[in-house]
């Protein structure tokens, strides 16, 4: 079905707007990732950027030539760019309640829509741009739209020195990374966003603070004014500016830079208005945003709307294919995501605390807790976590009471499926079911739960 026109959103006063002078507070980082160059899509969680290590003396670098990417993820995993953002997200932060943030973006949307806000911040002016809105119960989702996603430089072009710039002046850190992606959540206005962008590199003595890089021949110096919105969003706070002269980089210093609620609002409530799902356009010469409703395929698999308290239909599977991506970790490649056993193993190898000290007691203890706590989801899936954990990587020092404690709290989740989702209650049980010798009478018992699973209606849950 062709999309309809739904709305034209003024510019907002920007007068008023500056007066109220909008901060980014709150800057926390959530996960991060590098692309792998592979036939299949691989991501390396977490990932890690380029280390900046200049020579102390001029040097000259080729220029850009062969395949350049413009925006890595939609060339890597077109079917859903933002998904690895998502991967990362939850593998780093396994209790992150992904529900109590307003919006999810790339750096490069909201870039474009301050261009629109503020035109005068931007050195070139209005240029026309594309993204998709989604809505959610909680949460809106923009995707980037770009026309070409990469481009190749062909032998006898010239377009910059960018890219090889990169290569003599950076060391890589990640075998066979192609890009590194940063995923940070901040409070703006009275939003929480969460925010994927790309990070060109990082300082060795302070492995926390990324840096982006800007090249230009000497003769046209960059304006510090044309790349303060893109360190803004982003919350980076060193800037490289390297000049050339026919590619001959001179010495080189980094600088630190540390420096449109309205507008996101407004297009939030067009968008929830017009069926939670647009395409937002502008022609660079308005002053106004063309809102179209959207008809197609969602920007996520649908076990990830899922997450952010979406409803799906009993009908539809909403597990996405573990297939189509694929996560490593240093040597280790992961290629199922859905399964919990992986999962377990990928933490253990990160060294990740998951059981916080906590015996099978204990464990049960929190688990009796939440089960009067309903609206904290988060915390259940936490615990219940934390007993898969247990039962799969866990040492027990007594072979004849351990694992009766373990059955019954494992029985505890089973018993309880109105507090505990089915894709938590069919992993807890399968798990126990490969570590301990279950007895007839326990098989028994958990036969009864797996029927009367089996004989109501539920939305399967990787929760």
């Amino acid at each position: 079905m062709a999309s309809l026109w739904a709305a034209d959103i003024p510019r907002p006063d920007l007068t008023n707007f500056e007066k109220r002078g909008p901060s980014i507070i709150e800057v926390e980082y959530l996960s991060s990732y590098n692309w792998i160059e592979s036939s299949t899509p691989t991501i390396a969680v977490p990932g890690c950027p380029l280390l900046w290590c200049p020579p102390n003396t001029p040097k000259k670098a080729p220029k850009d030539s062969r395949l350049v990417y413009i925006t890595q993820n939609a060339v890597r995993h077109p079917e859903s760019p933002l998904e690895p953002l998502f991967h990362s997200l939850y593998l780093e932060n396994p209790s992150y309640n992904i529900q109590i943030v307003d919006l999810i973006t790339d750096r490069n949307n909201v870039r474009k829509l301050l261009s629109f806000v503020n035109p005068r911040l931007f050195i070139n002016g209005l240029e026309p741009f594309t993204i998709d809105v989604g809505v959610t119960s909680n949460t809106v989702i923009i995707c980037r739209v770009e026309t070409e996603t990469y481009a190749v430089i062909g032998p006898h072009e010239f377009r910059c020195y960018g890219h090889e710039f990169e290569k003599v002046f950076t060391t890589i850190q990640v075998p066979q990374s192609t890009r590194y992606h940063r995923v940070i959540s901040y409070k703006f206005s009275d939003m929480k966003f969460v925010v994927r962008y790309e990070t060109d590199g990082y300082l060795g003595e302070y492995s926390g603070l990324s840096l982006e890089i800007k090249t230009r021949a000497s003769r046209n110096p960059i304006c510090i004014h044309e790349v303060l919105p893109q360190l803004w969003v982003s919350q980076t706070p060193n800037l490289v500016r390297a000049y050339h002269n026919g590619g001959l980089f001179g010495p080189l210093e980094v600088e630190d830079v540390t420096w449109l609620a309205m507008l996101i609002k407004e297009i939030i409530r067009v968008v929830r208005d017009n069926g939670g799902n647009a395409v937002v356009k502008h022609d660079g010469k308005s002053d106004s945003l063309e809102v179209r409703t959207r008809d197609g395929k969602r920007m996520l698999p649908l076990d990830l709307y899922s997450k952010l308290g979406d409803k799906v239909e009993s009908t539809q599977v909403i597990r996405s294919d573990p297939r189509k991506m694929i996560l490593k970790i240093g040597d280790t490649v992961y290629s199922d995501i859905p399964q919990y056993h992986t999962l377990c193993e990928t933490y253990n190898y990160l060294g990740v605390d998951v059981l916080r000290g906590q015996s099978v007691d204990d464990i049960f203890a929190d688990l009796r807790a939440c089960r009067t706590d309903y609206e904290l989801e988060y915390k259940l899936r936490d615990v219940a976590y934390r007993l898969l954990f247990l039962i799969i990587r866990g040492e027990f020092g007594d072979e004849k009471t351990d694992p009766v404690k373990v059955y019954n709290a494992m029985l505890f989740v089973v018993s309880h499926s109105g507090t505990f989702k089915h894709g938590t209650r069919t992993a807890v049980r399968a798990a126990f079911k490969e570590r301990f010798v279950v007895s007839p009478k326990q098989q028994s018992q958990l036969e009864r739960w797996r029927k009367k699973d089996f004989s109501e209606p539920y939305l399967s849950d990787d929760s």
